[in-house]
């Protein structure tokens, strides 16, 4: 499911829980397609995947990644801090933002 509105990382979690659910955890390029695809068109959205203070990304339900979708030349730390992740809605790949600078919408999702 799509939020309503754009949110911050923190925000967008906190939205997934209060409906029992949590940030999308992506583990192939078929999951990553679905994902993308329920993205409006004009927004990109948060994911379950963010940097810890070991200095690596970890998904929000504790699972190791084995599988990632990053786009050219990222996670690159651009503004310093950037230890969340956004997809792109055009081409479905991952970038890496401040958490708290920028607003998205929050891609949630109940159990598997």
């Amino acid at each position: 499911m799509v939020s309503d509105r754009m949110r911050t990382w923190k925000e967008a979690r906190t939205k997934c829980n209060s409906l029992g659910a949590e940030l999308v955890v992506i583990h192939s390029g078929t999951e990553n397609n679905f994902v993308g695809k329920m993205l409006p068109k004009i927004f990109n959205g948060w994911i379950g995947y963010h940097r810890k203070g070991d200095e690596k990304f970890h998904w929000v339900d504790g699972s190791m990644p084995t599988y990632t979708n990053w786009g050219y030349n990222e996670p690159n730390d651009a503004e310093t801090g950037e230890d969340c992740t956004e997809m792109r809605t055009k081409s479905f790949v991952w970038n890496d933002l401040s958490c708290t600078k920028h607003k998205k919408a929050a891609l949630c999702e109940k159990g598997k």
